[in-house]
């Protein structure tokens, strides 16, 4: 009678109970981590929203409502709910680089999963993002 070794299999069901309580985590309010917005790059990346994409997202204001909006929808893009993105709204905020232009602004959204900076198009009327990490 040939004996088999029950090491793989105990192995490969350590590893899918692992990732199911990492999925669950993630699904029950985890927080989202940096690798969710690097997409492989080390530090930081950019996102760009057409204006068609600002519309959906909020069509009424260019501001500080605005940009945590497209901040949520990126990160929604990523899988992360507007709790795990853990925005911090008494440190985020948005200026008018030219005062008196509206389409000027620029915004930083702190939160825990990094630093967002959301500038918006004046020509398209898209915005853009820069996400840097902070660990």
């Amino acid at each position: 009678m040939k004996i088999h070794s029950f090491k793989p299999l105990i192995a490969a069901a350590i590893i899918l109970t692992s990732m199911s309580t990492s999925l669950q985590a993630r699904e029950t309010g985890g927080s989202c981590q940096p690798e969710d917005f690097l997409e492989g790059k080390i530090n930081s990346n950019v996102f760009s929203l057409s204006a068609e994409e600002v519309l959906k997202i909020n069509p009424d204001d260019i501001g500080i409502e605005l940009a945590t909006s497209i901040v949520e929808a990126i990160g929604a893009a990523k899988g992360c709910s507007p709790s795990q993105m853990g925005i911090d709204a008494t440190r985020s905020d948005c200026s008018e680089i030219v005062p008196g232009f509206p389409a000027s602004s620029a915004c930083y959204i702190d939160s825990g999963a990094g630093q967002f900076f959301v500038v918006f198009d004046p020509l398209d009327e898209g915005a853009n993002v820069i996400y840097n990490r902070l660990d």
